[in-house]
């Protein structure tokens, strides 16, 4: 799904996620995660923390230029993995995914 990415170049975090729709609940995966979910429980954001260090060659340079992005997440019974592409004006798209688990 084509989402909306936001970086904040200050905190270098990134969220790619649909601002349109509400989030009804977030969910704090490991230190370095927060999804969101909608009232349907279906993952509709995340937010990746210290993201230019926590993703293969996402640059802060490469962060700040995005000018396309599209999400793909799958939950499962005891994991989340969210597939991802991010393309920016400065360098190739970039494919990456994320599996963290669900805290018990």
């Amino acid at each position: 799904m084509k989402v909306d990415a936001v970086y904040n170049e200050k905190e270098d975090i990134l969220y790619l996620g649909k601002k349109s729709v509400e989030t009804k609940y977030s969910l704090s995966l490991s230190d370095m995660y927060v999804v969101d979910f909608d009232a349907q429980n279906r993952v509709i954001g995340i937010e990746i923390l210290d993201a230019s260090e926590m993703v293969h060659g996402f640059s802060k340079a490469f962060l700040k230029n995005i000018i396309e992005a599209r999400m793909f997440p799958q939950v499962y019974e005891d994991h989340i993995t969210i597939g991802f592409m991010v393309a920016s004006s400065v360098a190739e798209e970039i494919h990456s995914s994320i599996a963290v688990p669900i805290p018990a």
